[in-house]
């Protein structure tokens, strides 16, 4: 079982109850260690106002939602975790299989501007039912092999929009993305990653709101679900 945190990566095995750490963490370089008695005296003060919460975040580098790092991650048919981290997009994997307790090493990366602009933070990732990497800026949505040996593909949307929710994929590849102000469906063909109404995609405003004190910002507070008719 896998662990994701915003500053790294674990393999975890549960059995009789009891969960076990198989081997050492693997922390993402660069990535903000905060020290578990300062997260301590901070989280377990009393807060009343979105201020006071906001103030916690901001003491401990996580303002902005994506200084958190990544809340969506995900793991293949081949037990490879696909993951955001500092400034990059990383496959890890166990050292060796047969031995878990030896641990997880990052297998490859690739740098997170392959995927997004200055402006941006990776959001999260998934798998398209033919097995590429979808990648979730908060502003575009990239599709990439796994293997990361080609140059992804990539739509971006409006400058004035901020997606902070994971993404939801169909068995037909229709990828379902809500922003701050709308709803979107692209489409993956096999072959190119679409926003074409003859490709099925589309694009809908809906009613927004503010979902502070959460850490990851405002818009419809929830990923999208496919709901089969």
């Amino acid at each position: 079982m896998w662990a994701v945190s915003a500053t790294g990566v674990s393999y975890l095995q549960t059995s009789n109850d009891a969960v076990t750490q198989m081997g050492a963490t693997l922390y993402f370089p660069g990535s903000n260690i905060i020290a578990q008695s300062l997260l301590t005296s901070v989280l377990t003060q009393p807060f009343t106002t979105v201020e006071q919460i906001r103030a916690a975040l901001q003491f401990l580098g996580l303002t902005g939602g994506q200084a958190a790092g990544p809340a969506y991650s995900v793991v293949d048919n081949n037990n490879v975790l696909y993951s955001g981290a500092v400034g990059s997009v990383v496959a890890v994997g166990l050292i060796s299989p047969a031995l878990p307790a030896l641990g997880v090493q990052v297998l490859r990366s690739m740098p997170a501007s392959a995927f997004v602009q200055s402006s941006e933070a990776i959001a999260g990732l998934s798998l398209t039912y033919d097995g590429k990497l979808a990648v979730l800026g908060t502003r575009s949505i990239s599709i990439i092999d796994r293997n990361f040996n080609t140059t992804p593909q990539t739509i971006r949307f409006g400058g004035d929009e901020t997606i902070s929710n994971s993404l939801a994929i169909d068995e037909n590849n229709g990828i379902y993305i809500v922003s701050d102000k709308k709803m979107h469906k692209v489409v993956w063909t096999g072959s190119v990653l679409s926003n074409q109404a003859a490709d099925g995609a589309w694009e809908s405003v809906y009613p927004t709101g503010d979902t502070f004190p959460t850490l990851f910002g405002s818009g419809s507070g929830s990923t999208p679900s496919r709901i089969s008719r």
